[in-house]
């Protein structure tokens, strides 16, 4: 390893890179003493109680240890968090929630960072007396079959087919946790598991980018351990152990234009631009005149940002997607979303480990991957957007266009709008003055810059830019790298 020598002290046990939810739920988990995970309801009470309430004598010194000390932060690993968006937990979400303007989550109520309870979020809006800031996600619950008419479809030879919604197994038992609650709540729910497992931002967070990460041996520690050395914009750190939380990748941008254009356009996931109006579409949209903006994607993100667009002023917008307009409660369907007896995940993980001596590696990779697109088969919107787009288009402010590709694109300097060419082809378009790309990420490990000194020395397989971990999401059994989030679905 290159560089000074660390000190002992300086030696991290953890290193998150990442601030967001995987980050939080992460940094939670570290400091859990009793993790839901590895614990049941009845053991968690246990140790609780024994934490709170016992007393334990040693046998030799006679020394006794009040129950209020066992369980403390000192048997805690060291711990530090990188992220280049903020010094705060949850900054880039936040910010794009602000940017968006939104007000209620997608996931069910069971979605959330805190590792002591599954039900931990329901139990805060209780507890804080704001059970009123969610709404029930319409089209989750209620709509099983029973055991009689699955008896009778079997009966009458009733056959799935492509067209037919998937069976709901989510029963009234589950009503409480399909809810989508505010993001305001949802935002002080995270201070509060902040609190909780004592993760002070000023303490842990660090504002910087990473550089570069090596894993090597560095001859003046004790018995010449491997290290994490990373690099980031603005220090050097030495760490045993990192976990890799960094969401999604960067904004993708589709043909023909190839990269993001330097004018007139912006990507919805895009934070260099604070608000959805900005340049030359704000102040023509100030100035009262008519404005035509181009929104490019078929997601929830897409019918986020033409309802904020047209809220703000805009006159007319064309939707434009390359596939048909699907709506759905969640990205993945609902037989993915039960919390007991989910056939989908555990077909899912019961398919082949990656193991080259069991079958080829590339088909048991490509196994899950297809199962994970079947699951979510495209970008989709909320019964309640689909209600606000409906809006729109009755009062003729909104123009949907389905199975439309944009095949060609100009800008024009001169006027400060584009022209722009569809497949198939749509009669009377205007000039855009805006483009805004709600297209997503793109997700590829290999394409992370600081990742090149691993991906040399500890050469990993991918599969469309998803890394195969092992079963402990770790970047090898003899590399403590940990991958968490969106590239660690495989």
């Amino acid at each position: 390893m290159k560089n000074s020598t660390p000190e002992a002290a300086s030696v991290y046990d953890v290193i998150i890179i990442g601030a967001g939810p995987c980050g939080l739920a992460t940094a939670a988990h570290l400091r859990k003493q009793h993790p839901s995970a590895l614990f049941t309801d009845e053991e968690q009470a246990r140790y609780h109680w024994v934490s709170k309430q016992a007393a334990i004598k040693n046998k030799r010194s006679g020394r006794v240890t009040r129950g209020g000390i066992l369980g403390s932060r000192d048997a805690c690993p060291s711990m530090l968090v990188l992220d280049s968006n903020g010094k705060k937990w949850m900054s880039k979400w936040n910010a794009l929630f602000l940017k968006h303007k939104i007000r209620y989550l997608r996931s069910p109520m069971f979605f959330h960072p805190d590792p002591s309870d599954r039900d931990a979020l329901l139990s805060f809006m209780h507890a804080a007396g704001r059970p009123n800031e969610a709404q029930e996600i319409a089209g989750c619950v209620g709509k099983e079959l029973s055991k009689h008419q699955k008896k009778r479809r079997i009966r009458r030879g009733v056959k799935s087919t492509g067209r037919s919604k998937p069976i709901s197994e989510i029963n009234e038992r589950e009503r409480r946790d399909y809810f989508a609650r505010s993001s305001a709540c949802f935002g002080d729910f995270c201070i509060a598991c902040r609190d909780r497992y004592d993760l002070d931002e000023q303490q842990i967070i660090r504002q910087e980018a990473v550089q570069d990460i090596d894993y090597d041996v560095c001859d003046e520690t004790v018995n010449e351990e491997k290290l994490f050395r990373v690099v980031t914009d603005a220090h050097c750190y030495f760490v045993r152990s990192v976990v890799l939380a960094v969401g999604g990748g960067e904004p993708f941008v589709p043909a023909p234009f190839g990269e993001m254009p330097s004018n007139g356009a912006s990507h919805a996931l895009d934070l260099e631009q604070k608000d959805l109006l900005s340049g030359t579409l704000a102040a023509n949209v100030q100035s009262k005149q008519l404005t035509s903006v181009l929104v490019i994607g078929g997601g929830l993100t897409s019918a986020q940002a033409v309802d904020g667009l047209i809220r703000r002023g805009v006159s007319q917008i064309h939707l434009v997607m390359r596939g048909a307009l699907k709506v759905k409660p969640f990205d993945i369907d609902l037989s993915w979303m039960s919390k007991y007896k989910n056939h989908e995940r555990a077909a899912f993980w019961a398919t082949d480990s990656f193991e080259v001596t069991t079958r080829p590696f590339a088909n048991s990779l490509g196994e899950r991957l297809d199962i994970i697109k079947r699951a979510r088969n495209g970008g989709s919107i909320t019964p309640r957007f689909k209600k606000i787009l409906e809006s729109h288009i009755a009062s003729s402010r909104l123009n949907v266009h389905c199975h439309t590709t944009v095949s060609g694109q100009s800008y024009s300097e001169t006027n400060q709008n584009w022209t722009i060419t569809s497949n198939p082809s749509i009669s009377g378009l205007p000039a855009f003055d805006h483009i805004v790309f709600a297209t997503g990420t793109h997700i590829d490990i290999t394409s992370l810059p600081y990742l090149e000194t691993l991906h040399r020395k500890y050469p990993i397989q991918t599969y469309s830019g998803l890394p195969a971990l092992n079963n402990d999401l770790q970047w090898a059994e003899d590399v403590p790298l940990f991958v968490t989030g969106r590239l660690a679905a495989l």
